[in-house]
């Protein structure tokens, strides 16, 4: 059978699954690579000799504006078309808690809010403006000549320092990337990446199933049926297997047929002191490799533990 990331009824997705995507990237990525190895074994070819002389000869402020232009039809086509859902299929969001996520499409978000990083709208703003500068600027250097000053200064003509200043111009997108994966944004959500450290640190999803069983509480239901309401996503993402920050801790046996990985939720057991007091397990801090089980009551004061 096939499997759904939303835990509803599965359907044929057709190509764009999550593994299809995934598997598009890895494939692009490689072509990315082949590409690169054919311009290094034919990198004499005669569109890149001087007609005049009959020697090699680049002229890289306008390699510069045409890649520069490519790329910024790309980055315009995939904020324009594919982000809003004009011809694509728009970007997985979701809600604060990862629940109701599904791909759709969305509105770009030109305001101040656009730069709020869990603002899905600004993916779709950003990419549309940076994409027709990236055009304009791409369209700039290939019809204006640098002044021969500014050539020699910023050595234009010399290979390796146009390809380490393109590496630096563009280095801040990794860092950015990076960031965004850390941290979460609208660009990783919950559903296709997991929780944060941040939101194991805070107890974000804990405070939600507590908040949740103390309504359920508050209409008169009991402990197991206010439990038994709570979303096996939600529980899920309260697992500290599901911090990235543990790395390969909490995984055990063979990953191939999923020995170590959990699979499901069994419940939530709830301990009591013998004056009925209800305890709760100290919850492991993220750097920590080993930890006692420590239950502390509502006030916070240690009643029982199991040491290492």
């Amino acid at each position: 059978g096939g499997w759904s990331i939303t835990g509803g009824t599965v359907t044929n997705p057709g190509i764009w699954s999550y593994e299809g995507v995934a598997g598009a990237h890895i494939g692009f990525s490689g072509l990315c690579f082949l590409a690169a190895i054919w311009h290094w074994v034919y990198w004499d070819l005669e569109i890149f000799c001087d007609e005049r002389t009959g020697k090699p000869s680049l002229d890289l402020p306008k390699i510069f504006g045409i890649h520069l232009f490519l790329s910024g039809v790309a980055c315009f086509g995939f904020g324009a078309f594919h982000v809003t859902g004009l011809y694509g299929p728009g970007i997985w969001v979701s809600d604060p808690y990862g629940l109701t996520g599904k791909v759709q499409p969305v509105n770009p978000a030109w305001g101040v809010e656009g730069f709020d990083p869990f603002v899905p709208g600004g993916i779709a703003s950003h990419h549309i403006a940076a994409g027709t500068l990236g055009i304009l600027a791409g369209l700039f250097h290939l019809s204006v000549r640098p002044p021969q000053r500014l050539y020699k200064g910023l050595r234009m003509g010399n290979i390796e320092t146009v390809l380490s200043s393109s590496i630096a111009a563009v280095f801040f997108a990794a860092f950015v990337v990076a960031g965004t994966m850390w941290y979460g944004s609208a660009t990783t959500p919950v559903e296709l990446f997991g929780p944060t450290r941040y939101q194991w640190d805070q107890g974000y999803f804990q405070q939600e199933i507590y908040r949740r069983v103390s309504a359920g509480l508050a209409e008169n239901q009991s402990l197991s049926e206010a439990w038994s309401k709570i979303p096996e996503k939600l529980a899920f993402y309260d697992y500290i297997g599901n911090n990235p920050a543990k790395g390969g801790l909490f995984r055990a046996g063979s990953m191939d047929n999923g020995d170590g990985i959990a699979v499901g939720w069994l419940g939530h057991p709830i301990f009591r002191d013998k004056e009925g007091r209800e305890l709760f397990v100290r919850r492991m801090p993220t750097f920590f490799e080993t930890f006692p089980v420590v239950l502390v009551d509502g006030d916070g004061i240690v009643r029982a533990d199991v040491p290492f």
